[in-house]
Formats: C-alpha cells, sequence, structure tokens
C-alpha cells in the first residue's frame, strides 16, 4: 500500500502502533516515496537473477546437447580413421602381393610369348596412416600425458 509521504505513515503509526504487524500478517507492504523506491530495487534486482538463472538453465541445457553431438561426431570421425586406416593396410599389402606374385609372373610370361621383359608401371606404396586424434576416445591417448593437441595446420 502506497502512502504518499513519510509524515502520513508516522502520524497513522502514532495512532495504531501494531499497524505494521497488521500489514504484514495481510501480506500488505507499507511504501512510502523513500521504501517504494527501494523495494522496486529490490524487485528489479530479483527479476535480472531469475533470468541470469533462465539463461544458466538455457546455456546448460545447450552445452548438454553439444557435448552429445561432439560426442556421436568423435565416434563417427573415429570410425572414418580407423575405414582409412583398414584401405591403407589393404591397399599396401595389395601392391605387395602384386610385387611378390604377380610382377614376377608376368615377367616370366612377357619372356615367353614376347621375348622381351615389359616394365610395368607399379602404383607406390602409401606408408603415412592417418593421424590419430590426441582427443582420441582410446584409453592409450587418454593416458599419454605426453601428447600435444595437433591443431589441423595450413599446409595439411
Amino acid at each position: 500500500m502506497f502512502v504518499p509521504g513519510d509524515q502520513f505513515l508516522a502520524a497513522a503509526l502514532k495512532s495504531d502502533a501494531g499497524l505494521v504487524d497488521y500489514a504484514i500478517s495481510q501480506r500488505i507492504a507499507l511504501a512510502t516515496p523513500a521504501t517504494l523506491i527501494a523495494m522496486l530495487w529490490a524487485v528489479n534486482s530479483g527479476w535480472q537473477q531469475y533470468r541470469l538463472t533462465e539463461d544458466a538453465a538455457r546455456i546448460k541445457q545447450v552445452g548438454d546437447e553439444m557435448y552429445k553431438r561432439l560426442l556421436t561426431f568423435i565416434n563417427h570421425y573415429s570410425r572414418v580413421g580407423k575405414g582409412l586406416e583398414s584401405a591403407l593396410t589393404a591397399y599396401n599389402g595389395s601392391i605387395g602381393s602384386f610385387d611378390r606374385s604377380v610382377v614376377p609372373q608376368g615377367r616370366r610370361f612377357a619372356d615367353l610369348v614376347v621375348g622381351n621383359e615389359t616394365e610395368f608401371n607399379l602404383p607406390p606404396p602409401i606408408d603415412e596412416l592417418p593421424r590419430q586424434s590426441v582427443y582420441a576416445a582410446d584409453d592409450d591417448a587418454a593416458d599419454d600425458d605426453t601428447a600435444e593437441p595437433q591443431l589441423a595446420a595450413a599446409d595439411n
């Protein structure tokens, strides 16, 4: 309840000393111009805290979702790396088999049929394996304290 001046509230309290207690029991706030401003500041502060709490909850929700999505992405990316490693191993194995088995037999055949050795254009082996992330989910990378993060450089 707004009382337009402190002197009016003082006169009412002089007349009835239990007025404040009665107002509180009825859930009524007695406000003079000075106390009204203080109450409004308190209400404003409360709303700001409420908005900050809501924002923090939204940030946490978005952060949780981002974390889940990153885990899914990392799992997919890890499978891609393992697939590349497997493909490279199979490719290099096929080159070795070609060198050991096919080329010698082809040369013998060429000597018999054509009478000279024909050169085979051999594909080069690929010795490079996919680089592993230092943040890989496997236990070895997680336990390796000496690993430093590798950021994608411009020349990679």
